[in-house]
C-alpha cells in the first residue's frame, strides 16, 4: 500500500519558497510528481525501510492548486496541495480554546474562508498520568494520532484553536498569502 505522510494529505499547505521533502510509505521504487498549471516535476524517490522521500525545489506560486502524486508497483495516491506560509501554533491550555467558543464565531469563519486558510488538525492521545512519557525518541513514519487538513471556511474548523485561526486571518490580512 502506498500513501503520503498525513501532513501531505488533501488540502495540505506547503511552505512557499522553500525546498521540501514529500514523505510517505511504499513497498518499493516510488516516483513522485508535483504538477500544477505550468509546472510539472517528477522525482525518483529515495526509499528506506518502507518510507519514501522525494525532494522538490522551492515553489512560489500561491494561487495555483497543485497535485502531489506517488506511484509504486501500479498503485497510486494523489493529494491536492497548495503553497503558502506555514505556521506552527502550540501552547498550553489556552491553545485548546476552540473557535466555536469565541464571540463572533460566524464572522471569524467567514474571514477564514475568504483568506483561504487551512489547518492541520492533529488529534490528541488521551492523557494517562503525569508519569507517562508519550513522545517517541525515534523518527515517526507518520503522526501517531488521527490527522486531517481542514479548510478555513468549513464548519469543521469549529474545534480548531481560536488563537490559530485568528492568527492565520490576521497574517493573511497583512500579507495577502
Amino acid at each position: 500500500m502506498i500513501k503520503f505522510h498525513s501532513c501531505f494529505g488533501n488540502g495540505a499547505v506547503i511552505q512557499r519558497g522553500s525546498a521540501f521533502v514529500a514523505k510517505g510509505s511504499s513497498s518499493g521504487e516510488t516516483v513522485v510528481t508535483l504538477s500544477g498549471c505550468n509546472y510539472k516535476k517528477t522525482v525518483a524517490a529515495k526509499v528506506k525501510n518502507g518510507m519514501f522521500y522525494a525532494e522538490f525545489s522551492p515553489v512560489n506560486d500561491t494561487a495555483t492548486p497543485f497535485l502531489l502524486s506517488a506511484e509504486c508497483g501500479g498503485e497510486k495516491c494523489v493529494s491536492s496541495v497548495r503553497f503558502g506560509d506555514v505556521f506552527l501554533t502550540v501552547g498550553q491550555s489556552n491553545m485548546s480554546y476552540s473557535l466555536s467558543a469565541t464571540e463572533n464565531y460566524e464572522r471569524w469563519l467567514k474571514m477564514a474562508k475568504k483568506s483561504e486558510t487551512a489547518f492541520l488538525s492533529v488529534g490528541e492521545k488521551p492523557f494517562g498520568s503525569t508519569e507517562e512519557v508519550t513522545r517517541s525518541y525515534d523518527e515517526l513514519s507518520d503522526f501517531p494520532v488521527k490527522t486531517v487538513w481542514k479548510e478555513g471556511g468549513d464548519e469543521g474548523i469549529a474545534d480548531i484553536s481560536a488563537i490559530s485561526v485568528q492568527l492565520a486571518v490576521y497574517l493573511w490580512q497583512r500579507t495577502g498569502v
